[in-house]
């Protein structure tokens, strides 16, 4: 076939091109963005370490090829002064680059991680860790993502954070990454829409499957961030494997605090979202509709009521606590008759009155007892809680009552004081104590002044109760019950 003359074909053209263009440069430029891109997916997408290598390699091999082309340029340059220093300048630079990739490549490979924030924000909950420590079957995830999804951006890092830290915590808990478009014929074995359930993670052990939402569709019509992401991938866990998750229960219908209420000050909503978020599952109970407390109650907690029990009612929490149950009261000081006697059943009685603390309150307030260090761990180290002995923030108490042992003996000195109780059957143990002797128990509602008869302190605005029968009782069958009196 003829061609007009004058005229290039494309060939020729590329051909012509190519033929001005450095060798040197052109390897030089394509190695060192070849080098870029593999630092880049190394640190913004680690499930691909594969393409990451494979660009390093490329890119090492061109910046090789650069070299050898511009061998005699190089040794002429290097062989001048100034050529010399920046040579040396140059070769200081990559030695550094070489230790930094080093580094990063060991710390990759052996990536111990500390969490030095304050309330321990990228540490998995205690609750998880424990789930894990447990974990005696294999469990696999897999992360169905796909790179170029913008909307999975911002929660792939967190997924992949996530997965690395379950991985690290139990040898039976492995994952991997499935990029959907690539590989459909796995979405579709595991039931997933890639579409419809972006970024899923399901969860895999001995056949059995549990899909967790990374993204949330909301009603808006857009996708976002799944903030229980660390409490859905332990009930994965728990699903898969048949673990039943721990329940707390609130009890209800005598004007207690609603654990759904997120008002400051009135509401228990905090410590809800705080228990959701260490994997307890958080139900209401009314105890005269259900007859008893159910048996996979972990902790049951009385928040502040307001109204005596019913008569039907008393018998069955009596029969939970003596079965070794566990219970946490949180009691203010005009707390119902019915529930001052059921704890005087475990040895301990609520004053009557409001503490006052003048060694350490709040502000200008001193019926705010203000709780230091040395208000968790009183006096003798062997005479604290294990609940309050990691705390060390303070903490304060408006409006607190004390809780004394019903059969103490009386503190002629600081080395024993009256807020501590022993037996063989029962323990009571202060929780937080008020300043010593300036601290007391008032019983008029408008002044501060210590009265004839007042309990002085120190005095104990939380107690622990580990008990294997009632005060006073000899246990028939001991099961140890707890007791946290607040």
């Amino acid at each position: 076939m003829s061609r007009r003359p004058g005229r290039l074909s494309i060939l020729d053209r590329f051909a012509a091109y190519f033929s001005t263009v450095d060798v040197r440069i052109a390897a030089g430029v394509g190695g060192a963005a070849s080098l870029i891109t593999a630092a880049l997916i190394a640190l913004l997408a680690r499930d691909l370490g594969g393409v990451a290598w494979a660009f390093l390699g490329l890119g090492a091999i061109l910046i090789m090829v650069a070299a050898a082309a511009g061998y005699r340029s190089i040794r002429s340059a290097v062989m001048t002064r100034q050529g010399f220093y920046g040579f040396n300048t140059t070769a200081m630079i990559l030695l550094f680059l070489a230790i930094a990739s080093i580094v990063i490549f060991v710390g990759e490979r052996n990536n111990t991680r500390f969490d030095v924030t304050a309330s321990r924000e990228f540490s998995l909950s205690k609750q998880t860790s424990k789930i894990l420590k447990e974990l005696d079957t294999e469990v696999q995830a897999v992360a169905f993502l796909t790179p170029t999804d913008i909307n999975q951006l911002i929660v792939r890092s967190r997924i992949l954070d996530l997965l690395v830290e379950y991985e690290e915590a139990s040898g039976n808990f492995s994952w991997r990454v499935v990029d959907p478009d690539i590989e459909p014929e796995e979405a579709r074995r595991l039931g997933i829409n890639p579409d419809t359930e972006p970024a899923t993670v399901v969860f895999i052990s001995e056949g059995n499957l549990q899909q967790v939402e990374t993204l949330i569709f909301t009603p808006q019509g857009r996708f976002v961030p799944n903030r229980n992401l660390e409490q859905d991938f332990s009930q994965g866990i728990l699903s898969v494997t048949h673990t039943r998750q721990k329940v707390v229960r609130f009890l209800t219908r005598h004007g207690e605090r609603d654990p759904s209420n997120l008002s400051e000050g009135t509401g228990y909503g905090l410590a809800n979202e705080g228990l959701k978020g260490d994997n307890y599952r958080v139900l209401l109970l009314d105890l005269a509709g259900a007859g008893e407390v159910p048996a996979d109650t972990a902790v049951l907690i009385v928040a502040g009521p307001e109204r005596d029990l019913l008569e039907e009612e008393i018998q069955p929490l009596e029969d939970y606590l003596r079965g070794g149950g566990r219970a946490l009261f949180l009691l203010d000081p005009e707390t119902p008759e019915s529930f001052r006697k059921i704890i005087s059943t475990w040895g301990v009685e609520l004053g009557e009155g409001t503490i006052v603390d003048l060694g350490s309150a709040v502000q200008t307030n001193p019926r705010a007892p203000l709780v230091r260090r040395s208000g968790y761990n009183f006096l003798a180290p062997n005479l604290f809680s294990p609940i309050t002995q990691p705390i060390t923030d303070v903490s304060f108490y408006e409006r607190s009552t004390a809780i004394s042992p019903i059969d103490s003996v009386p503190a002629n000195d600081l080395d024993l004081p009256n807020i501590f109780y022993s037996s063989p059957t029962l323990q009571v143990t202060p929780l937080a104590v008020t300043t010593p002797l300036i601290s007391w128990l008032e019983t008029d509602p408008e002044e501060n002044r210590i009265g004839a008869g007042e309990l002085v302190g120190p005095l104990a605005i939380g107690v622990s109760i580990e008990a294997t029968a009632p005060f006073g009782e000899t246990p028939a069958t001991p099961r140890v019950s707890t007791l946290l009196v607040v």
